[in-house]
């Protein structure tokens, strides 16, 4: 029991402190002022961590508890239904940030909406590389787990610390996307996820568009909206064959759970 859970307690706090270390950075180099802002904008991407919340505590149940014979191709067919939420959730909130900032927020907090749209594809893949880690858990392989979230967590704050202080607090938004992004690929590779991904292609080509719609909106000086929109549903036309497999998913396993039950 405690050479599976030990690792347990360290992972948790490197998970925390890649998820705030970015803002007592920002801090440090810019001041409170500056780390309010940044906190601000982090309130819109929490929306998805929402999403995550819900769907990780039945998926984490359902993983435990059921044994497949095919694990991989199950973990597959539910990673797809997961992803496909996250991309088209992101995609809508790219296209009303900035409305959405000036609703909730008040004027002086307007101008952060710029440092959004890399939180957002951050929270995605900090909820893909938490639904990997479901695997550890049953494969034991917890200091494993251990190891992806130190790799994060210190790619993470040499980035934020590296670049905040010359391009501002728009580097941390990209440090904590890049962040996840590293910590998910590796955990998909060491549990050999990404080998049994269903439709690799239009995964990464979807995640190249959004990323590419990221960088459009923070670095344009005068974003097109139009444009914005248009990359937003280049994604969800990207993904509608997802939709369709994902439906058929889910229908083949609400079946066989009722076949269980009966």
């Amino acid at each position: 029991m405690l050479h599976y859970s030990i690792p347990l307690i360290p992972n948790s706090l490197l998970w925390w402190l890649l998820q705030v270390a970015d803002r007592y950075i920002i801090t440090f180099f810019l001041g409170v002022g500056t780390a309010g802002l940044y906190t601000a904008a982090a309130k819109i991407p929490s929306i998805l961590s929402l999403i995550h919340n819900v769907f990780f505590q039945a998926w984490s149940l359902t993983a435990l508890e059921e044994k497949k014979e095919d694990q991989n191709s199950f973990f597959a067919q539910v990673f797809s239904v997961y992803s496909l939420l996250f991309f088209v959730a992101t995609a809508i909130l790219l296209c009303i940030i900035q409305p959405l900032v000036t609703l909730l927020f008040a004027p002086a907090y307007h101008s952060v909406w710029v440092f959004i749209p890399f939180l957002l594809l951050g929270v995605c893949f900090s909820s893909f590389s938490s639904f990997i880690e479901v695997s550890y858990m049953i494969a034991k392989k917890t200091r494993q787990l251990l190891l992806t979230s130190f790799i994060g967590s210190v790619l993470t704050m040499l980035i934020t610390i590296g670049l905040v202080p010359v391009f501002g607090v728009l580097a941390a938004s990209i440090a904590t996307f890049v962040g996840f992004f590293v910590t998910w690929l590796v955990r998909a590779i060491q549990m050999k996820q990404l080998r049994y991904m269903q439709n690799k292609g239009r995964f990464f080509s979807t995640v190249i568009l959004l990323l590419l719609e990221c960088i459009y909106m923070s670095f344009s000086s005068n974003v097109n909206f139009v444009i914005v929109i248009s990359m937003s549903v280049l994604v969800l036309l990207l993904q509608a064959q997802t939709v369709k497999e994902s439906v058929k998913v889910v229908r083949i396993m609400l079946k066989q759970r009722k076949a269980k039950k009966a």
